[in-house]
């Protein structure tokens, strides 16, 4: 397995295809908070439209771009974009203690109507 400083991008990544397999993952979970985060350079195809993918989002989809910023096909389903930097190893513990403490401080308010 490679160190995630070692991974190079080279585009041609299936975002869309990604995306429904993480929501398709998710989608079952209905007893705690939930949130799929996609790292990407926002370099993509594949064979789906994004309105397809928006009709299988299962959770709040925050986008981590590392190396170019190409949001165009990710706007509409992304929740929330964070811009990394090189310092990927330092930034990301960073990123996911802050998306951790987002998620933990969130509540969920259910009223049941008669």
């Amino acid at each position: 397995s490679k160190e995630l400083g070692e991974i190079k991008a080279s585009g041609g990544t299936n975002l869309y295809g990604a995306l429904v397999a993480g929501y398709a993952e998710l989608a079952p979970i209905t007893d705690s908070l939930k949130a799929l985060v996609l790292i990407t350079d926002g370099v993509g195809q594949g064979g789906m439209t994004k309105e397809q993918v928006l009709q299988r989002k299962s959770a709040p989809t925050h986008v981590y771009f590392l190396g170019s910023y190409r949001e165009q096909q990710l706007t509409g389903i992304a929740d929330t974009f964070i811009y990394g930097d090189k310092d990927v190893k330092n930034v990301l513990g960073r990123y996911f203690e802050q998306l951790g403490d987002s998620i933990r401080n969130q509540h969920v308010i259910r009223i049941k109507q008669q």
